[in-house]
C-alpha cells in the first residue's frame, strides 16, 4: 500500500488539516482521510504486472 501525507493550504475546510492519502493496490482504491475521517474514496489503476507500481510510502508534502 502506497501512502503519503499532505497538509493542504488554500481550501476553507482543510486548511491546517492532516490529510492522509492511501492507495490500496489489492483493492485498487484510493482513500483520502482528513483529520482521521474518510472524506473520499474512488477506484484507481496502479499498473500492469510488467510495470507494477512499487509498494511502500511515496511522498510527504506540506504546502
Amino acid at each position: 500500500m502506497g501512502v503519503f501525507i499532505a497538509a493542504l493550504a488554500g481550501t476553507g475546510t482543510a486548511m491546517g488539516a492532516e490529510v492522509l492519502i492511501s492507495v490500496n493496490k489489492t483493492t485498487q482504491r484510493l482513500s483520502v482521510m482528513v483529520d482521521g475521517a474518510e472524506r473520499y474514496s474512488w477506484p484507481v489503476s496502479t499498473g500492469l504486472a510488467d510495470y507494477a507500481t512499487p509498494p511502500g510510502p511515496s511522498h510527504h508534502l506540506v504546502w
